[in-house]
């Protein structure tokens, strides 16, 4: 008698949920024929998230289809809840797995915890205990934690987190992080190779990479990082800033107003995934306040400066290839300029370990679902 064949959602709303959840897809296909992946796209960041499964050659499930101009979090909460209660009223699943820390992943663990889908949770534990910073994002993670059956935490400190939060340890796996499985996949691609938008002019010079969109960093604290990017070039002729930003007016306006017309400062729109791995891989430096780029950076040794005031990723800091250096202007132009100057500053943060895993994390999350699902 065949076993039961298990019906596995994959939660994506955006862009860093699709290269995340994009190895559980594959390796599923690939390894596990008894887990059957639905691919279940929310809609809150569309056209980003499909870009970035088209580099995995992924399709989408099902479409929920609830973006809308000036969308706020509330409707992408409720619209994405209603429209899964929906889902699963019609066909159920054995599982969900949802990603981090977005709306998307709250909408999804509450939608699951509602019908008594047991739910997985992809890169658990992270916390900075400040609901401000990042925000919604913090709330976000602690909310998805209690709705959760399965904990995958990325980082011993990760679980540790977890289990200071009453979490059953046996409930807790420490898996490393997808987004190292995804680099690998991406970096062994011909299709990583610079951008069309870097000429071979441009190219002639090193570059360092800045992307900046958290909403606590909208306003002042982007102006702050362009204001710092402006008295970078023109204290190093030597070097040149390529700055991918966010769809978003709130923060593609300002950059603009502050960085256009700017020599050697190269204002583009947003990367596919392959392109910005190749970026990443080939900037000297990288200032951002991205989650997800603090741990992919490391990867290709590639020092990353952090434009948050704190971070729930600090086993970056502590392996010494990552800086915290908020969004004060003097202080991002002071660290920016000791990697540019000092040679031993820069070496001992490239040459640090990466603390975000081996690229197998993928494999062992579904093992791991694949035991435990009853």
């Amino acid at each position: 008698m065949n076993p039961k064949q298990l019906l596995v959602g994959v939660l994506i709303g955006t862009r860093p949920e699709a290269i995340k959840q994009a190895p559980l897809i594959l390796e599923a296909a690939n390894n596990f024929p008894r887990i059957r992946p639905v691919v279940i796209c929310t809609g809150q960041h569309r056209e980003l998230a499909r870009e970035s499964l088209s580099d995995f050659g992924i399709s989408i499930d099902v479409d929920l289809d609830i973006m809308q101009q000036g969308q706020t979090l509330s409707y992408i909460l409720s619209s994405i809840v209603q429209k899964l209660d929906n889902l699963f009223e019609k066909d159920p699943l054995d599982a969900i797995l949802v990603q981090g820390d977005t709306t998307s992943t709250l909408a999804g663990a509450l939608a699951g915890f509602h019908r008594h889908i047991p739910v997985g949770h992809v890169e658990a534990g992270l916390r900075t205990y400040n609901l401000e910073e990042p925000f919604p994002e913090e709330l976000n993670r602690q909310l998805v934690t209690r709705a959760a059956l399965y904990h995958f935490a990325p980082t011993q400190s990760a679980k540790d987190a977890l289990i200071r939060e009453n979490i059953s340890p046996d409930k807790i796996w420490v898996t490393g992080n997808t987004v190292i499985d995804s680099l690998n996949y991406i970096a062994s691609d011909t299709r990583c190779a610079a951008p069309s938008c870097l000429t071979d002019e441009f190219l002639r010079q090193p570059f360092f990479l800045v992307t900046c969109h958290r909403r606590e960093n909208r306003g002042e604290g982007i102006s702050s990082v362009c204001n710092a990017v402006k008295r970078l070039l023109q204290a190093y002729p030597e070097i040149s800033c390529v700055f991918p930003t966010h769809p978003s007016p709130y923060v593609r306006q300002p950059v603009l107003e502050h960085l256009s017309g700017i020599n050697r400062a190269l204002v583009t729109d947003p990367f596919e995934y392959s392109k910005l791995v190749w970026c990443l891989k080939n900037a000297h430096f990288v200032l951002t306040d991205s989650g997800g780029i603090q741990e992919e950076a490391p990867t290709f040794g590639t020092p990353v400066l952090v434009a948050r005031e704190t971070s729930e990723r600090p086993e970056g800091v502590t392996a010494g290839c990552a800086r915290l250096v908020g969004t004060n202007e003097d202080l991002i132009v002071k660290e920016c300029s000791r990697l540019m100057d000092d040679e031993v500053a820069y070496a001992s943060m490239a040459n640090s370990a990466n603390p975000y895993g081996d690229g197998t994390a993928a494999h062992s999350i579904l093992n791991i679902l694949e035991r435990n699902i009853t």
